[in-house]
């Protein structure tokens, strides 16, 4: 028995939700927007959001070809589960981006990858190599993301630091270096803003220069020449910015 196949040629229009956006925006694909707390202790409840154009916000260019779905190939803590991006967590995250100085925007960072659950849960996000990992724990409500975020680009910054500007930060910190090229150290006993800054210079810079941003009455009160210092790196525009 013979068959005869027949070509035929079948145009496949785009989805009928595909827009384009002007220049300084871009598009939001529909979505369902999560649950949330607002200021005043309103719970705001799922909703279907429709797709639509947004104004760019700061950085997005730099960061949006950052956010990159599941985990690198060589990420260490191979027991971490993958997890792909929503439409909803991108945009948070170039939202929180935003804000955070630019001082702080390192071109070493490769990728912002997603994955389910911290090794460290409840730990929100962890960073290496140019790599910074979001775990299902920074989205809760709340936790504020440009905090998270600005955390661990700290961290990035202390990688980038030459010797000397790290140097810069230890005496005045009273860590005293025993033995660097093992980051070996003799640390102060006492005025840190978070216990974990103990481990280690480049923990207590992250958490210093966290609490600079969004907690500086409390950094001021307990590690007040990590105020000074901060002032004096970084300079008078070294702030949280307005969305």
């Amino acid at each position: 028995m013979k068959y005869l196949f027949f070509l035929i040629s079948v145009t496949i229009s785009p989805p009928s939700y595909a827009q384009t956006c002007p220049s300084n925006e871009h598009w939001v694909s529909p979505h369902t927007r999560s649950s949330y707390v607002t200021a005043n202790g309103k719970t705001v409840r799922p909703a279907f959001i429709k797709g639509h154009c947004r104004k760019n916000p700061e950085g997005y260019t730099t960061w949006l070809p950052k956010i990159q779905d599941n985990l690198p190939s060589n990420w260490p803590h191979k027991n971490e589960s993958s997890r792909t991006w929503s439409t909803e967590e991108k945009e948070k995250v170039l939202e929180a981006m935003a804000t955070i100085p630019p001082e702080l925007w390192s071109p070493k960072i490769t990728g912002i990858h997603r994955a389910k659950r911290s090794k460290d849960h409840p730990n929100p996000a962890t960073s290496a190599d140019g790599i910074i990992v979001v775990y299902d724990s920074a989205f809760e409500r709340e936790r504020n993301l440009a905090r998270i975020f600005t955390h661990e680009l700290a961290h990035q910054k202390y990688y980038d630091m030459t010797l000397e500007q790290r140097e810069s930060y230890w005496y005045p910190m009273n860590w005293l270096p025993i033995n660097s090229p093992k980051n070996i150290f003799i640390s102060r006993s006492e005025g840190f803003v978070q216990d974990d800054g103990r481990e280690s210079p480049e923990e207590d810079f992250a958490n210093n220069v966290e609490y600079f941003l969004f907690d500086p009455k409390k950094l001021e009160k307990t590690t007040p020449h990590a105020t000074k210092w901060i002032k004096k790196y970084f300079g008078d525009k070294f702030k949280i910015r307005e969305k």
